[in-house]
């Protein structure tokens, strides 16, 4: 199991306000649940360089990577089809865990600012939609700074 990916999934979930007692439920139910122990001091340091990560990134759109997502999404995790939507939108784009959706997959959760949203059912019917969207919280976070954004 990959601890990062596991603790920067539980970041976006929480949009970077983790409690101790998240983590110990989360713990919890990977023993319970799917037999993985984790050990609790290595889970704490993946998540406070997750929490990190998460806080230092004014923008950027987290794409979930699990099967559930995967199965239905057109984007290509291992190619270049999160670099092109990194560029088509201007903001970082990263692979990750699961965003807790997995009956609403393909999921994507941007962090804009403070905020996150949430995107569900992205499937590629929906696609055009959602990048309108994420563009426009482009758009009214240059908007508020004092800065225009030109379309490309």
């Amino acid at each position: 199991m990959d601890v990062f990916r596991s603790a920067l999934s539980l970041v976006i979930h929480k949009n970077g306000n983790v409690e101790e007692r998240d983590v110990t439920d989360l713990l919890g139910f990977y023993a319970e649940s799917k037999g993985i122990t984790i050990c609790k001091e290595a889970y704490q340091r993946a998540l406070n360089e997750a929490l990190r990560q998460y806080h230092d990134a004014e923008r950027k759109l987290y794409v979930c990577t699990d099967k559930p997502c995967i199965r239905s999404s057109y984007l290509n995790p291992a190619g270049a089809s999160l670099q092109e939507l990194s560029e088509r939108l201007g903001c970082a784009v990263e692979s990750t865990g699961c965003h807790w959706q997995c009956e609403n997959a393909p999921v994507v959760t941007l962090k804009h600012q403070q905020n996150k949203t949430t995107y569900l059912h992205c499937v590629s019917e929906r696609w055009a939609e959602v990048l309108r969207d994420i563009a426009n919280k482009r758009t009214c976070a240059a908007a508020e700074r004092g800065f225009a954004i030109a379309d490309h």
